[in-house]
């Protein structure tokens, strides 16, 4: 006998997908409507301008080649590592308590225990690319500020 995963509701999903669309409206706006403009002006001026002793166009740089890959990689590392260990624990895909938009057949056993160490797999992936990306920042960096810089009027 098949076994399917709890599903949402028709309003549930709605809801959801409502939700959903909402903050990612409102996380577009905040974006467009503040960060860019100012980080526009920054990238303008930041070669005339230091923080705390350092030349502003290294945090530029090293936000672009360090922190975002960190930030990225940290966060799917942290979600996956959770989920994968859940369902390693487990023995079963989805894991027990989650719910579905779609109808899902649940797997348990060995094919479940795979996907989970599929899972945790990609999620150190993840986390071999932040240590890549960090290890390499410094070299992206020191190339660009190797060339001719602007001088400030």
């Amino acid at each position: 006998m098949e076994e399917y995963s709890e599903q949402y509701s028709k309003r549930e999903s709605i809801s959801r997908v409502f939700l959903y669309i909402t903050i990612g409206l409102f996380l577009n706006i905040i974006i467009s409507k503040f960060f860019l403009p100012w980080l526009q002006y920054f990238s303008d001026t930041a070669h005339c301008s230091n923080l705390w002793g350092v030349n502003a166009p290294y945090y530029l740089s090293y936000g672009v080649f360090a922190g975002i890959p960190i930030a990225i990689s940290f966060i799917w590392l942290c979600g996956y590592l959770a989920y994968g260990r859940k369902m390693v624990l487990q023995k079963r895909y989805p894991i027990e308590g989650e719910k579905r938009f779609n109808k899902t057949k649940i797997v348990r056993g060995k094919k479940a225990v795979i996907r989970g160490y599929f899972i945790l797999l990609l999620a150190l992936l993840s986390f071999a690319t932040l240590l890549y990306t960090f290890q390499f920042s410094n070299y992206f960096v020191s190339e660009i500020f190797n060339r001719d810089t602007i001088t400030c009027y």
